[in-house]
């Protein structure tokens, strides 16, 4: 039973307190504090349940002697008269045998108790070094908290004395923000005022660039044409164009001439020579005049220009000495017309039986005038 009692209370110790120098454990205060009380009530417990455990079997033991006694006694008494004197001998002997042996196994139990008592001692006292040692412990590492609390502390203020002159800068950085600003307002809204300004130069610039563009073009297209009027001009067109057959001619038949006496500025001539037709080549105005020839009277021609009536050339019946023959007669028109390439200029004969004198007295002219 005690040596139960023994491993129950190391057991309890040794499990209670764990030490290690290579990584020391550091209890905080309270706990500590709580853990002492613990271990204090435990200890008490066990040298209250020690000293009850020894009581109860010293008094066990004596009662369990007495009772011997009490019983050997009677024995005695009742067989007093019957007993031999070796018997009661023997019976003494083994009493006192066996109160030896009891007294001897009491003092095994002193000496266990004391023992034990010695054990507890020596674990309360171990038990006081280490709470000593933890104490210290616990007091360095207070200090050292302490130091890096106060490290803590400063470096916290040096911080919040930074965070304060971060903060005068930040104010003096707004400040400075607010009037840029400003200033960036001002600057934007005179350039602004400038950019409207300047809008409105480069539209009313643009506005003159594309007036000035179309006075170019109106000057460069009057100058087109004025070359191509200088040109057309400089160009020299005419053609004389001459009857060299005495012909018949019918009512509505073109006159032919087919003796060119000069031309300029004309390629085509077959027709004219073929057909009685001019045909224009450059546009412009032209000088026409037409002189006839005719062995008759009271007769008619007609000028067109692409089958349009533009004159009239008629042949007088006055002869004076003698009104009723018929004689070689001249007459002649004149005009002027626009033509553009490819118009035709002809002259038809309006009436029959009328003959046209040969050796070129009958002749076309046609001279470009503008």
């Amino acid at each position: 039973m005690l040596r139960f009692v023994f491993l129950f209370v190391l057991t309890t110790c040794l499990s209670g307190f764990l030490l290690d120098d290579n990584t020391p454990h550091y209890l905080q205060v309270s706990k500590y504090l709580e853990d002492q009380t613990h271990i204090s009530h435990e200890l008490e417990k066990i040298r209250s349940h020690q000293e009850l455990t020894i009581n109860l079997l010293t008094t066990q033991l004596k009662d369990k002697v007495e009772d011997m006694e009490k019983h050997i006694l009677g024995q005695l008494l009742m067989n007093n008269t019957c007993n031999k004197p070796d018997d009661l001998e023997q019976i003494i002997k083994d009493l006192k045998d066996n109160n030896t042996r009891l007294a001897k196994d009491f003092e095994d139990l002193e000496v266990k108790y004391e023992n034990l008592n010695n054990q507890t001692t020596a674990l309360r006292r171990s038990l006081q070094k280490l709470l000593q040692i933890s104490t210290i412990q616990q007091l360095q590492t207070l200090g050292s908290l302490q130091n890096k609390v106060q490290n803590i502390d400063t470096y916290v203020q040096s911080i919040r004395n930074r965070d304060q002159a971060r903060d005068q800068d930040f104010k003096a950085l707004y400040n400075m923000t607010l009037q840029s600003q400003v200033k960036i307002y001002d600057d934007s809204t005179k350039l602004q005022k400038l950019e409207e300004t300047l809008n409105k130069s480069v539209s009313n610039a643009t506005d003159n660039f594309h007036y000035l563009d179309g006075l170019t073009n109106e000057m460069n297209a009057t100058l087109i044409d004025l070359q191509q009027n200088v040109s057309k001009n400089s160009e020299k067109v005419a053609v004389t164009a001459c009857d060299n057959t005495k012909t018949n001619y019918t009512e509505d038949t073109p006159i032919k001439f087919s003796t060119i006496i000069n031309s300029f500025g004309i390629t085509n001539l077959t027709s004219l020579q073929s057909t009685g037709q001019f045909v224009c080549e450059l546009s412009g105005v032209y000088h026409i005049s037409v002189v006839l020839t005719v062995f008759s009277r009271n007769k008619k021609f007609s000028v067109y220009k692409n089958n349009n009536y533009i004159g009239k050339i008629w042949v007088d019946d006055y002869y004076v000495e003698h009104p009723t023959d018929i004689y070689w007669r001249s007459t002649s028109y004149v005009t002027t017309v626009e033509l553009q390439p490819g118009d035709v200029v002809k002259i038809k004969a309006k009436d029959s039986n009328m003959m046209l004198e040969q050796y070129n007295y009958s002749c076309l002219t046609v001279i470009k005038i503008g």
